[in-house]
């Protein structure tokens, strides 16, 4: 009976996620403010009331709730012809689901005592959204404000994470499967189809500032010759990076025993597919680096911060000058096949090369204060002593000198500290646990350190909030056990070897 009620009350939720994202698609077709606003209010009311506050039911009616939303979007140019400012104020509604869900993510966190990776993320939060509202020049509020939804706002997904339990992984991880077969199925159909009638609808009509649209209106009349999958999300590379998270998402609840093994077999070919059809190399990095990782992960001596960190820098450089190297020798062999030359093209990766010379050159003009992540949405706030040095920085594809140049060196100093110590306490958690467990955390791992090599090779805004929603569960979980065993807080400090056996069985069924 419990069952039953349960899998009612997840179609009811589904059922009004679609109505209410079918209803703001025709209120937004029109010009008027009023109408979709009270709408949008409304839908957040009526989403809260139906989760009951339920901290598991705001994350899985966030997670499904933006790809719902993603795919509606489009949706929206059928119905008529929208509002710029409309059809941007569409996309409030996943990031105001995820507000409701940080916010009652609170109400579970306040019993807790915060770890030292949480005290950094939240001092490099702090920093980041004082450069935005203070520092960023000549950025309109709405520049400044859309900075921060787009970079910084994503990363309190985190606290989301930290509250949920474990349990919930077993819904999860069931929706983050569902939701691979979907968008997989769907982007595969569309590499193959082309852009579907709703692609068309949405490309004709947005493509004059939409920068996806355009690249399919492009397609479409002639005026470019690529048209790269991207399932309904935002872009090619956002449905990549879904997939690599929510791969991981279903293994870990397998580890945690919640869902059967062959969802994860299930898996593999569907996100192996999208990720192909994406045709993102950085996808591939990210995605290949987590299950190199992995393994590395197993051996005792790679469980090290600071060599992860090292090791990481190392990468970056190899995969730089790989890649120049691959330019150099390879690009004459192209073959007539479009995902093969799509694969073997250069690219930007000039551009990534330039990032350490770009960091040098910034940090005299940064190392207090950054610009602000209006600059990120305003490029008239682009200019430093008449030369182009912050336009280039802009679109150097690393994440480190998008920090320095949006939040200054102390940004950067608090999230190299807040990888180091998520590193530290995710390392003591896997030491801890029992096996199977203990192999799940290694994958969240493995995602937290391919993800930022990634970020070394793309920029800031791969950091979408699935994947701080994974990094959360591994915080959360040390909370949780710091507060229950008290009095083996030092273990942080600890052999891991000695801590295991002062908590015993009890640590693996907490």
């Amino acid at each position: 009976m419990a069952a039953a009620s349960g899998t009612a009350a997840g179609f009811g939720r589904f059922v009004l996620l679609i109505g209410t994202a079918l209803l703001m698609a025709a209120a937004m077709s029109v010009y008027v403010w009023a109408g979709p606003m009270l709408l949008l209010g409304g839908c957040i009311l009526a989403l809260s009331a139906f989760s009951r506050l339920n901290i598991t039911n705001l994350a899985i009616t966030y997670v499904l709730g933006d790809h719902v939303f993603q795919f509606t979007k489009r949706c929206i140019f059928v119905f008529g012809t929208p509002s710029r400012t409309s059809y941007y104020s569409f996309q409030l509604l996943p990031a105001l689901m995820l507000a409701l869900g940080v916010a009652g993510s609170i109400f579970v966190l306040k019993r807790y005592r915060l770890t030292l990776s949480t005290k950094y993320l939240i001092g490099f939060l702090l920093v980041s959204i004082g450069n935005t509202l203070i520092f960023s020049r000549g950025a309109s509020a709405t520049a400044k404000l859309g900075g921060v939804a787009q970079h910084t706002f994503p990363i309190m997904a985190i606290f989301l994470g930290m509250a949920i339990p474990l349990s919930a992984w077993k819904r999860l991880g069931a929706l983050l499967l569902f939701l691979i077969i979907v968008s997989s199925t769907y982007g595969v159909y569309q590499y193959i189809h082309g852009p579907t009638f709703l692609d068309r609808a949405w490309a004709s009509q947005a493509a004059g500032y939409s920068i996806e649209a355009s690249k399919v209106y492009d397609y479409l009349y002639g005026a470019g010759g690529e048209f790269r999958a991207y399932s309904y999300l935002g872009d090619h590379l956002t449905w990549g990076f879904f997939l690599v998270v929510a791969f991981v998402g279903v293994i870990f609840a397998r580890y945690l025993r919640l869902i059967p093994k062959r969802w994860v077999y299930i898996a593999i070919p569907f996100t192996v597919a999208g990720i192909l059809v994406a045709q993102t190399r950085t996808v591939w990095v990210s995605f290949l680096a987590t299950l190199v990782i992995y393994r590395l992960m197993t051996m005792r001596f790679f469980r090290r911060p600071l060599l992860v960190i090292t090791a990481l820098f190392i990468a970056f450089a190899g995969v730089v000058y790989g890649g120049q190297w691959a330019s150099t020798h390879l690009i004459s062999r192209i073959s007539s096949n479009a995902l093969l030359t799509r694969y073997l093209t250069v690219g930007t990766i000039e551009a990534r090369t330039s990032a350490i010379e770009l960091f040098v050159r910034l940090l005299p003009s940064h190392w207090i204060f950054g610009q602000g992540l209006g600059a990120s949405a305003d490029y008239s706030g682009l200019s430093s002593g008449g030369t182009n040095i912050d336009f280039e920085a802009q679109f150097s594809h690393n994440m480190f000198v998008d920090f320095l140049l949006y939040m200054g060196l102390p940004g950067v100093i608090l999230i190299i500290l807040f990888f180091y110590a998520w590193l530290k306490e995710a390392f003591w958690l896997a030491s801890i646990s029992d096996r199977p467990r203990a192999a799940g955390y290694r994958w969240l791992i493995a995602l937290f350190v391919g993800m930022w090599l990634t970020g070394a090779l793309n920029g800031s805004t791969f950091m979408g909030g699935f994947f701080f929603l994974t990094v959360g569960v591994v915080t959360g979980e040390v909370m949780r056990l710091q507060r229950e065993y008290a009095e083996y807080v030092f273990a942080l400090r600890a052999r891991p070897v000695f801590v295991r056996r002062a908590l015993g069985v009890a640590v693996a069924e907490t």
